[in-house]
């Protein structure tokens, strides 16, 4: 499995970019930098994204995928996930208000986009990986996903508050390579986070001892650019080699 990291925090400034993983270069995990980090040619290769919810950092690369791929593909790009994710996004951005509906474009026989819904914690495969996807504890439903081929398995938590079923199912795992899981604010800003359903290095100290699997390499996303370098102390002070920083624009191969 390839991993390439297109952007990984949870806001944008200059150098960093949104949230979006390419999986061997035709599953997108989250669509925020899309368009902003692939060629029209990489963005044509894609066959499918796989959506964690619909907060804007999440999806906004999708309305200028579709208009940038339009003529260019033979088959439509599914946009996959539970139906809660799904709706708002058709309901409040593909509406023909925000942007054209590319599920009805060109026609419906054969459009940009077409949505696939998903059952939570029900595998199924898309491109070859076998996706599990497992709600977690955001302030809108969201659902993380477990993630694996023949070569092992990678599990997102996608923007996550304190949570357990996802752990439950990774602790299930027999070949997991590594976790992807949040911190979004400092320590000092606990009181947002708790109420804002994320995680603050502190907090994902905690969730880490809901790992069975001892030094699992845990990569942290999701970082708040306003807030990066308090952050980053943060969880140096964890002092946990196994947990770092994920990186926007590197590879990661297995």
């Amino acid at each position: 499995m390839k991993l390439r990291i297109l952007g990984c925090y949870g806001g944008s400034a200059p150098g960093y970019r949104l949230t979006s993983f390419l999986i061997n270069n035709k599953v997108l995990v989250d669509a925020g930098s899309v368009t902003s980090s692939l060629t029209i040619k990489e963005q044509t290769d894609i066959e499918a994204v796989l959506l964690s919810h619909s907060h804007l950092d999440h999806v906004f690369g999708i309305p200028f995928l579709a208009d940038n791929i339009n003529g260019r593909k033979n088959a439509p790009i599914d946009i996959a996930s539970v139906k809660e994710v799904i709706e708002p996004v058709k309901d409040h951005i593909l509406n023909d208000r925000i942007w054209p509906d590319f599920t009805q474009i060109p026609h419906t026989i054969s459009p940009v986009l077409r949505f696939k819904m998903i059952e939570e914690d029900a595998e199924f495969t898309i491109n070859g990986l076998r996706v599990r996807a497992v709600k977690v504890s955001h302030s809108i439903p969201t659902v993380g996903y477990i993630i694996g081929d023949e070569s092992g398995t990678i599990a997102y938590t996608a923007d996550t508050g304190p949570t357990n079923k996802i752990w439950e199912k990774i602790n299930q795992e027999k070949n997991l390579k590594f976790i992807i899981t949040e911190v979004s604010y400092p320590n000092s800003m606990r009181g947002l986070a708790e109420i804002s359903r994320h995680l603050t290095a502190e907090m994902l100290k905690e969730e880490i001892k809901k790992i069975a699997i001892p030094n699992l390499p845990i990569y942290i996303y999701h970082l708040k650019p306003a807030f990066i370098e308090e952050i980053k102390k943060d969880i140096a002070s964890l002092n946990m080699p196994n947990v770092t920083l994920l990186e926007q624009g590197e590879t990661y191969r297995f």
